[in-house]
């Protein structure tokens, strides 16, 4: 008696909770019919059901998540609600024997984070962080470099996310949303996986997968911006008018120290007004053999510099990276671009959610359940690029004293 295996694997069907975010991965899993198919959303929010129903009329729409996870016909969960619930809400479909892909953060305390290890360690499923960062074009490409050596050992890392979303810290009535109670409540950095995730991964390329994160010290602004606005927006009467009342300022910044001596460099601004198509992201690095320089904004381009020349770009060749100066990423990404983004993204120019962000972790994901591998964001790196945010409040709170990682 021999068995055959199936040549066409059924997809891995994903229910989504939270339809607003939801709908932009589902627009991603929409390009991999043959991997993935959306089978269920959930959202409490009627107008975003209609919504739903009238884009994708054979989707199930459930208002309720507990019937979602009871869905037999779901392998997947997407956690796409606001922070505050990811947690939770990752440990019921858990719980319920469904894979988790969760948007950013994975949690927002320690104590949060090692029950959501826990829960990974105990089922035994794929959990997946989707930062999207990640996986842009051009992060891709200076992982590959990193890969290769054309840097060296990194010793020093930059990068920003720098946002102005004042205008979701509030209803449209002047109440302050689950983003304006977080930053009145507490001092803390309290989004910085777009910021940090992208340099922990060149981190690991070019330094090693232990060279870890050790410790942290922070420190926030105030929040005159932020005032401003709410004074504009609200009155001169609207308790977010006073600058006071915010705990976490418009800016903040941290120095993470890794095993190796590294140092990481995040600043995350959420309250300071800026052009609203101007890069909200940055990164570069520093290495013992050459250097990284991102675009700050439009027209401005990417750098790149190596004193590595062999198993490089040939001397003369369009890809050479050596030479007197820094050249621009652009001219030579098509020689140095990773193989994830050529052999998976391809001729999926028209997918630009996030710069292709949006389809690599959905992509990448249903590969590591497909065939068994480990998840490309797993719950350990998961719960370390989050707890900064608690970190971060507590160096804050201590005067900007630094603060140990935990171990996970």
């Amino acid at each position: 008696m021999s068995t055959t295996l199936d040549p066409t694997p059924q997809p891995l069907r994903l229910g989504i909770l939270g339809g607003r975010r939801g709908r932009a991965l589902a627009r991603a899993a929409e390009t991999l019919t043959e991997e993935v198919e959306v089978v269920a959303v959930c959202d409490i929010d009627e107008a975003v059901r209609e919504q739903w129903h009238a884009e994708l009329p054979d989707v199930r729409i459930y208002a309720d998540e507990q019937t979602l996870l009871g869905d037999d016909a779901v392998d997947a969960v997407v956690v796409a609600t606001p922070v505050p619930q990811h947690t939770t809400q990752a440990i019921g479909a858990l719980r319920a024997g469904k894979h988790v892909l969760s948007e950013v953060l994975a949690c927002q305390s320690i104590e949060q984070g090692q029950a959501l290890v826990e829960a990974v360690d105990r089922t035994g499923l794929t959990y997946m962080m989707a930062e999207n960062s990640c996986y842009t074009r051009t992060n891709l490409a200076v992982r590959r470099l990193a890969e290769i050596g054309a840097f060296g050992q990194l010793s020093y890392l930059r990068g920003g996310y720098l946002h102005d979303v004042r205008n979701l810290a509030h209803e449209a009535g002047g109440a302050l949303t689950w983003r304006g109670r977080g930053r009145a409540s507490v001092a803390n950095l309290s989004y910085p996986s777009h910021a940090l995730g992208p340099l922990m991964h060149w981190l690991a390329a070019a330094n090693g997968p232990d060279d870890l994160p050790v410790s942290l010290t922070a420190a926030t602004s105030s929040s005159p911006a932020t005032a401003d606005y709410f004074r504009h927006t609200f009155g001169a009467d609207h308790p977010g008018a006073r600058a006071d009342f915010w705990g976490s300022g418009d800016t903040g910044s941290m120095l993470i120290t890794t095993r190796s001596g590294a140092i990481v460099d995040i600043r995350v601004d959420l309250g300071s007004p800026r052009p609203h198509r101007s890069h909200t992201t940055y990164h570069e690095l520093q290495g013992s053999r050459g250097l990284f320089m991102g675009s700050r904004g439009v027209g401005d381009s990417a750098l790149v510099w190596s004193q590595v020349t062999e198993g490089l770009a040939a001397e003369g060749e369009s890809g050479d990276i050596g030479g007197e100066s820094a050249v621009g990423l652009d001219k030579i990404i098509s020689r140095y671009d990773h193989p994830l983004w050529s052999t998976r993204f391809g001729h999926r120019d028209e997918l630009q959610g996030h710069y292709g962000g949006d389809f690599f972790v959905v992509e990448r994901f249903a590969a590591a359940i497909r065939n068994g591998e480990p998840s490309p964001i797993d719950v350990r790196t998961a719960v370390t690029w989050s707890v900064v945010t608690e970190l971060s409040a507590r160096s804050i709170a201590a005067g900007g004293d630094p603060v140990e990682f935990p171990r996970l």
